[in-house]
């Protein structure tokens, strides 16, 4: 069952694939530290000129989906479970 947050992160660590695409390796929400144990999957929404890359990632633990806005300047973190 997942939660839904819709609530602005921070991202305290980048990680780079091998075609220099982004995505996140931590964040803190709530005071807590979360660390995501791989680069997740990864899916890119266009609508007119603008992109937002939804993001799904674990910890081992929990599951976290999070949208990444305005080219990696804002983080949401629109769910957990």
């Amino acid at each position: 069952m997942t939660h839904k947050i819709n609530s602005q992160v921070t991202v305290t660590s980048l990680g780079f694939k091998k075609n220099f695409a982004v995505y996140p390796k931590s964040i803190e929400y709530m005071g807590v530290s979360y660390s995501f144990v791989d680069s997740g999957l990864r899916c890119q929404v266009r609508s007119g000129s603008e992109m937002i890359v939804i993001f799904t990632m674990t910890d081992g633990h929990k599951t976290f989906h999070l949208k990444s806005e305005n080219r990696g300047g804002t983080w949401i973190l629109l769910g957990l479970n």
